[in-house]
């Protein structure tokens, strides 16, 4: 196995992302089942955002090295169930609380992603524009915004 930066960086990166993604995906779960009026998975300590709370140790490894895995399954008990919602609807709302938190996760991270490069290309643009000798800076920062934010938001570029 090589080792190298970019090997270790890749193997910190998913290990922050088990550390972050996890725990929210199981207290989904949790939440989903509490709300409903199932307090099962609270009593066992399993509705925090605390991972060690969640990870089953081979599964963890396996999502670590093999890119699939899996967590303590939260326990629910749908006899515990307000009965506004049929016990079978209950667990079909808890179950799909753990993947809408990952699809949430997704998007939040994505938009902060987003946010944090064009910070990076409008700040870098205006530093450019600043320093360049005989350019006029307001046309190079609107050339380069207009391509930023047509990219951005996928719009096509019309320079």
């Amino acid at each position: 196995m090589n080792l190298d930066l970019s090997t270790f960086l890749d193997f910190f990166t998913r290990l922050i992302v088990i550390c972050m993604v996890t725990p929210i995906h199981e207290c989904a779960h949790a939440y989903a089942a509490y709300k409903l009026g199932d307090d099962t998975a609270s009593i066992q300590g399993r509705m925090t955002l605390n991972p060690l709370a969640h990870f089953d140790p081979v599964g963890t490894i396996c999502l670590l090295f093999a890119g699939f895995g899996w967590a303590k399954p939260v326990p629910v008990n749908p006899n515990r169930f307000d009965r506004k919602i049929s016990m079978r609807g209950g667990m079909a709302i808890t179950a799909l609380a753990g993947p809408l938190s990952n699809l949430l996760v997704a998007i939040l991270s994505m938009v902060i992603y987003r946010v944090f490069c064009c910070f990076q290309v409008v700040q870098t643009a205006w530093w450019i524009t600043t320093q360049a000798a005989g350019s006029t800076p307001i046309s190079f920062f609107t050339t380069c915004s207009r391509r930023l934010f047509s990219s951005t938001l996928g719009l096509p570029s019309s320079t």
